[in-house]
């Protein structure tokens, strides 16, 4: 296995999965529902997988969810880490701790959370990056 994703190479990361989109693209928007979390790769015409076809059919033919995965799902996807996408289409960032150290998955979770909160990638990416700097905004009054 490669070495895994530290907090410096994950801030390039995402700062890289913005660049393809742009700081105002919003990922999760209310009308999505009920399909607003984070699937980590994007929902277009070459999707297989039975459960990601439910629920691109059920998502309206403007979400982004077809244009693109969720920030970390693209920070992950260009990291070239992953080569079974099946098993990391949805969920968490938790779900790709085997490549990150705790440092960069607490980045990436931060990042995760203002964009499933309906944020902007811009506002994902800030918000991580506080964390980052030593901002102290971590649930529960801890750095996470």
């Amino acid at each position: 296995m490669s070495k895994k994703i530290d907090l410096s190479e994950a801030r390039l990361l995402l700062a890289q999965a913005v660049d393809t989109q742009d700081r105002n693209f919003v990922y999760a928007r209310p009308n999505d529902k009920p399909y607003t979390s984070c699937v980590n790769v994007p929902l277009d015409d070459t999707i297989t997988d039975t459960y990601l076809l439910d629920i691109r059919q059920n998502l309206p033919a403007d979400s982004p969810k077809r244009i693109t995965g969720c920030l970390v799902g693209t920070a992950m996807k260009l990291s070239g880490r992953v080569q079974n996408w099946n098993r990391y289409a949805t969920g968490s960032v938790r779900n790709f701790a085997e490549f990150l150290t705790d440092e960069a998955l607490h980045y990436f979770t931060g990042a995760q959370i203002a964009q499933d909160a309906g944020k902007t990638w811009g506002q994902a990416y800030d918000q991580a990056e506080a964390w980052a700097n030593g901002v102290n905004w971590g649930r529960r009054g801890t750095n996470w």
